[in-house]
Parts: structure tokens; C-alpha cells; sequence
């Protein structure tokens, strides 16, 4: 189950990352990224 939530939040970061990479830097997608995995896990 996690998994699948897991695959499915990422593929969604990815779209959202792609729209903003001109605007986010990756180290800021990381920090995004830790803290909402936190918050699902």
C-alpha cells in the first residue's frame, strides 16, 4: 500500500517539478520532497 502511495506521490512531484524547474532549485525540491514523505510516512 505505501509503495503504491509512495510511486504515485512521486510521479505527481516529478509533473509539479518539471512545471516549476526553472523556479526551484533541486535542493529545494529535496527539502519539499523529505518533508511531505515525512508527513505521508
Amino acid at each position: 500500500m505505501k509503495i503504491e502511495l509512495l510511486k504515485n506521490f512521486i510521479v505527481e512531484f516529478n509533473k509539479t517539478t518539471s512545471i516549476y524547474s526553472f523556479h526551484t532549485t533541486e535542493t529545494d525540491g529535496e527539502l519539499i520532497f523529505q518533508q511531505l514523505y515525512q508527513i505521508k510516512v
